[in-house]
């Protein structure tokens, strides 16, 4: 299956939960955490996907800001998973706190991006737009920190937000009860 236009989901696109995460590429808790949505995706047996949602914050700007236009750029080039290569490795790089990355370029040839085509698409700034949407549409839930993590149950279409760098079992904890409560709905309509 081919993921979306401009959706970022790593994992099976049909999983029954969805972990829609607001993150940060310069923030130290979404570096801390984004391993976790990666193990249960991983451990689920496609039950689970991860999306990406951008929000870099105003205090680790401008440096979040461009991670985030740069891993457009890379998904232009190299697709989802090529995106998903990426973010990993900025995660890797990058010194944190808005300071950023010190060697960008060589994160971009690094997953296979061709380099002045990647400029060329960084000062066109096209995916402007789409970065100001994600962080409109956080707003718009009442997030105001990163990591941010709603857990969408794709079949009920219910969704619940856990805030900050959650342990696994946090939100494995949250798909259990989003599928008992389902269950319960299920047999009260029958």
């Amino acid at each position: 299956e081919k993921v979306e236009d401009g959706k970022h989901i790593y994992g099976e696109l049909g999983a029954r939960f969805t972990l829609v995460e607001f993150s940060d590429l310069e923030c130290p808790f979404c570096k801390q955490f984004h391993e976790t949505p990666k193990q249960i995706v991983d451990a689920s047996k496609g039950n689970v996907n991860w999306q990406w949602k951008h929000m870099p914050l105003d205090f680790h700007n401008p440096a979040a800001h461009k991670e985030a236009l740069a891993s457009e750029c890379i998904a232009e080039q190299k697709g989802n998973r090529g995106f998903w290569v990426f973010v990993n490795d900025i995660f890797h790089q990058s010194q944190g706190n808005g300071r950023g990355v010190a060697d960008l370029a060589s994160l971009v040839t690094g997953v296979g991006a061709d380099l002045e085509a990647f400029r060329e698409c960084l000062s066109s700034g096209k995916y402007e737009d789409k970065v100001q949407a994600d962080i409109q549409k956080a707003k718009s839930y009442g997030v105001n920190g990163t990591p941010a993590t709603f857990v969408v149950d794709n079949q009920t279409g219910k969704s619940q937000l856990l805030g900050g760098a959650q342990p696994a079992q946090a939100i494995m904890a949250v798909m259990r009860k989003m599928m008992i409560e389902s269950q319960q709905d299920d047999s009260a309509n029958q």
